[in-house]
């Protein structure tokens, strides 16, 4: 059930970014994932705060595309103890710039305000990236 889910996910991510200009082939990419609770000290935080923040929040600053995957998460917090919730994990692909670098930890900055967040974990890699 997860791998299919998982390959929904990557085929939703292809057909959402196949109409994206997201850069030219020549110039390096970044795959940002951006991973987020959705309980705060207030509780649950509502799915569609989140659809609103990315039309507000994240579409300004990276406008070419992102793609939200729905998640459940856990962690396990310095004394030990594991945490299990709701998660979303906002996913941009952007050239690699000290611009957009910027643009990335406003975001976060965002984020942990917007949803009164301690922290949002960040996973960065290269991609590289084709449209059939």
């Amino acid at each position: 059930m997860k791998r299919s889910t998982a390959l929904i996910s990557l085929t939703l991510l292809i057909l959402l970014l196949s109409g994206c200009d997201i850069g030219s082939r020549d110039e390096p990419l970044i795959s940002a994932r951006l991973y987020l609770g959705l309980t705060n000290a207030k509780g649950p935080i509502p799915p569609a705060d989140i659809a609103a923040f990315a039309d507000t929040a994240i579409t300004p600053l990276f406008p070419s595309g992102l793609t939200i995957f729905h998640a459940d998460g856990q962690c396990q917090t310095s004394d030990h103890a594991l945490v299990k919730e709701p998660s979303v994990v906002i996913e941009l692909i952007y050239p690699d710039s000290e611009e957009n670098r910027q643009r990335l930890l406003i975001l976060i900055e965002k984020i942990k305000t917007v949803f009164k967040q301690r922290t949002v974990l960040l996973v960065v890699t290269h991609a590289s990236i084709n449209f059939y």
